[in-house]
């Protein structure tokens, strides 16, 4: 994966890599066997961690500073590095894929349409963290090939409320604790400190998949603040289970941003997720002493589209160590 670990900037250098080595291939005075070795392993392991991390609709997940119709389409990637380095697509089971990316970050399971992808790296490397977001612990679903749950994307990189939202903790499905932020996002381009992962990792129980790690961004507030979280996969269902470690009061707020076609209705404690004909297509049930409320906000999916969303919020003004649980259920038809 791209070192600045966005998928979009992703696509981007592994456009520049193919067209390098188109360059090298047209040219007779090169003749160099071993860089275009190189330079063909290099294309071919950058166009396999793009297939790995795809969502079910063919588009990458929007982490960090990512949007769509900027990079070239992964569709037209895979074609250009079939023709220059004979690229094949590897054959991936239909019934189950695990994602385990570690030196990107990222970690999922990927079950026939069904897709979740988590992000549980570091922010950026530490020398180039202008492309970073709050995003530790978040996470995309795809149910049935359709994006239900989604990261807020970038609206344009300018010095405005939109830039800020879209790198803050509150615009990405994650923990923010008494209103502030995991790393210290300021500017344009720049972060300050950062939380650092904890022990990131998946593995395989069964017909069970786990995903689980955390950060220690809020040791800020108080020695010991830690945001932990595990990710469980099982038979068209996704738990994620959230602990807060420490002591004293504490303001935690855990965030849900649905796609644009979806919305929510709170009945007790679930909520069901219907898609824009009103079929019901998930429910999330939730335990824990905690308030929900689902707000209105905005999606940005490409640079200067802005599209009107809904966002569930789960909320509790609490003791130190907290623990809550929701989890999200396929509606089979």
């Amino acid at each position: 994966g791209h070192y600045e670990r966005s998928p979009m900037y992703h696509s981007i250098v592994t456009e520049d890599y193919l067209d390098i080595f188109n360059l090298l291939e047209s040219n007779d005075s090169f003749d160099s066997k071993q860089d275009k070795l190189l330079l063909q392993n290099k294309c071919s392991k950058a166009l396999d961690f793009l297939s790995m991390i795809l969502m079910p609709d063919g588009d990458i997940p929007l982490f960090n500073d990512s949007a769509f119709k900027i990079a070239p389409a992964p569709e037209s990637l895979f074609v250009y590095g079939s023709k220059l380095v004979d690229y094949q697509l590897p054959k991936t089971p239909y019934s189950q894929q695990i994602i385990n990316l570690p030196n990107s970050g990222y970690y999922g399971v990927k079950s026939g349409q069904d897709m979740i992808v988590a992000d549980f790296g570091e922010i950026a490397p530490d020398y180039q963290p202008g492309h970073g977001h709050c995003d530790l612990l978040s996470y995309e679903l795809a149910i049935d090939g359709q994006r239900i749950i989604v990261d807020s994307g970038v609206y344009d990189y300018q010095a405005n409320s939109e830039r800020k939202y879209c790198r803050s903790t509150k615009g990405h499905n994650t923990v923010m604790l008494n209103g502030e932020e995991q790393s210290e996002i300021w500017g344009v381009f720049r972060v300050a400190r950062r939380a650092k992962p904890i022990k990131p990792s998946i593995h395989e129980k069964g017909k069970t998949i786990n995903i689980s790690g955390g950060h220690n961004g809020y040791e800020r507030q108080q020695r010991g603040r830690i945001h932990s979280r595990s990710i469980e996969v099982a038979n068209h269902s996704w738990s994620i289970k959230d602990r807060i470690e420490g002591n004293g009061s504490c303001l935690i707020e855990n965030y849900i941003h649905l796609h644009p076609d979806f919305t929510a209705a709170i009945d007790k404690n679930k909520i069901a997720l219907s898609n824009s004909n009103g079929e019901l297509c998930a429910e999330i049930s939730f335990s824990g002493q905690v308030e929900v409320a689902i707000e209105d906000n905005e999606w940005y999916p490409e640079f200067g589209n802005r599209i009107s969303n809904s966002v569930i919020v789960f909320s509790s003004q609490t003791q130190l160590p907290f623990e809550m649980e929701y989890n999200i259920c396929k509606y089979l038809q």
